[in-house]
């Protein structure tokens, strides 16, 4: 049985505008990207650092390797920061309209997702595009993940996930059955060779990449699912515009928790960790969620859980 928790989070605020992205950098902080046009980096522990640059919406941010993480923006640019001083470190142009997404692949390299039809696969320590995946031609991009052996998947407007090779520039499987356009995906398990989705139709769908068939469908979800991500080796969580996150055991497809308390559309999701998970919304708040205080429902009964919600308005460093 489903276990719905309600206000078991700490609140982070200081975006003035949709918090549309959001990713763990590790060492107690995280990123958050805004419609107000900024990244903000929080240490949660006390502080929090404004990184300004881009001029329009962005959409995406991600951690890269030596402190540094990227963001996409509706200006059709990515940016390169360093985390700690807040300083911006290159500019990667190339794409002709909005960067949705964006992802590290290791070993110095990034991918950005896009609605031009493409995903560009970048050097980050020079700013050069070694890659341009040309996806369908009514293929818009709205989301892109890291899997393994050089390999990545896209989400796309045609209702489709594609797996690419990054080294070659080939698409090695195109996974159907969607229904409905792709917003989220991410690498499930150890060896990323699970995939899960998140659509348009409401529902998380659960991938073989290796195969390309589909292993599960979840259900529950009553608006849009926006973003995906994997909780250790056998969880997946959901983000959707019904305002509530998701926590689903991939193995039987069940829910096993609905947590509540952003108080408009939930557009992104990451994992802090196995115990914590963080939110974004377009209430203009980032929240963390402790879900190691959350016992399961068992037997119709609700187990006590200790409840809490802390409000953080953090100090802002210069």
């Amino acid at each position: 049985m489903t276990n719905i928790s309600r206000n078991t989070s700490t609140l982070l605020e200081g975006h003035n505008g949709p918090v549309l992205s959001v990713c763990d950098l590790g060492n107690g902080c995280l990123a958050s990207a805004s419609g107000d046009g900024n990244v903000i980096v929080w240490d949660l522990s006390g502080d929090y650092r404004v990184l300004n640059g881009h001029n329009d919406w962005v959409w995406s941010v991600c951690a890269l390797e030596n402190k540094q993480l990227a963001s996409a923006s509706d200006d059709k640019m990515v940016r390169i920061w360093d985390a700690n001083s807040g300083s911006c470190l290159k500019v990667l142009k190339g794409h002709r309209a909005r960067v949705t997404s964006v992802c590290s692949l290791g070993n110095g390299c990034l991918a950005s997702a896009s609605l031009d039809w493409t995903v560009r696969i970048w050097d980050v320590n020079s700013g050069k595009c070694l890659q341009v995946l040309d996806g369908p031609t009514n293929g818009l991009v709205y989301s892109v993940c890291a899997l393994e052996n050089g390999r990545l998947a896209a989400g796309y407007q045609d209702e489709t996930v594609r797996i690419w090779d990054t080294n070659s520039g080939k698409c090695l499987h195109v996974l159907n059955g969607h229904g409905s356009q792709v917003f989220g995906v991410c690498a499930l398990g150890k060896d990323g060779k699970q995939l899960a989705s998140g659509h348009v139709d409401k529902n998380v769908r659960i991938w073989d990449t290796t195969s390309g068939k589909c292993l599960k469908v979840l259900t529950g979800h009553t608006g849009e699912v926006n973003s995906v991500c994997a909780l250790g080796d056998w969880r997946v969580v959901s983000a959707s515009k019904d305002n509530t996150v998701r926590i689903w055991d991939v193995n039987s497809g069940d829910c096993l928790k609905v947590l509540t308390g952003h108080t408009h559309w939930v557009y992104s999701v990451c994992a802090l960790g196995n115990r914590h998970l963080a939110s974004a919304s377009f209430d203009r708040t980032v929240r963390i969620w402790d879900i190691s205080t959350e016992t399961k429902v068992a037997g119709g009964r609700r187990n006590k859980t200790r409840n809490r919600k802390q409000s953080s308005r953090r100090k802002r460093l210069v």
